[in-house]
């Protein structure tokens, strides 16, 4: 199980009030094909993922967020891969960092696809199911960090995970 640490802001009072977000995101592949989220109107893929509810388990979150943002049923759980913690500005008023933890789960899915059920704040990004070469999205994501030009935080952390994809499809046999 991988575990990596990113620090978003240089200058974060790491000793001080903390807020913490947990969310998954779902690793889903399909011989060399990597399940992801394509955004029409920012041109980008993404993991499909998103924040826990209060009260609900990691599985159960991640089993929603896929069901949610590809229409797609997880069929099974092969485990837990590996988590990050970012730290990085407060989201919330009266805190010094906000702390997100992600937790990736290696999943199976359903071709049998339901329509998306995408939250408010996700309609803006348009968002289509796409099975895609693993290897193509991290080409993608290191050509876009290495440009600077519109590069979202989470690429970096996302960058970091697709480009020990070997390790984990060595670990898991898939």
């Amino acid at each position: 199980m991988f575990e990596k640490t990113f620090y978003r802001e240089p200058n974060l009072l790491l000793n001080g009030k903390s807020h913490t977000i947990e969310k998954v995101r779902a690793i889903s592949l399909r011989d060399d094909l990597l399940l992801t989220i394509y955004s029409k109107k920012f041109d980008e893929y993404a993991l499909p993922g998103g924040e826990v509810k209060l009260g609900e388990t990691l599985e159960d979150a991640v089993r929603r967020e896929v069901l949610e943002e590809t229409g797609m049923s997880v069929v099974a759980i092969q485990g837990l891969v590996g988590r990050t913690t970012e730290y990085d500005t407060p989201v919330l008023d009266g805190f010094d960092f906000c702390k997100r933890i992600n937790s990736y789960y290696l999943v199976d899915v359903s071709l049998d696809m339901v329509d998306q059920n995408l939250e408010a704040d996700e309609l803006v990004y348009d968002y289509e199911p796409r099975f895609v070469q693993y290897k193509e999205v991290c080409r993608i994501y290191d050509e876009r960090i290495k440009s600077g030009k519109a590069v979202r935080t989470w690429m970096i952390r996302e960058s970091y995970v697709l480009g020990i994809m070997e390790k984990i499809i060595h670990a898991h046999k898939i």
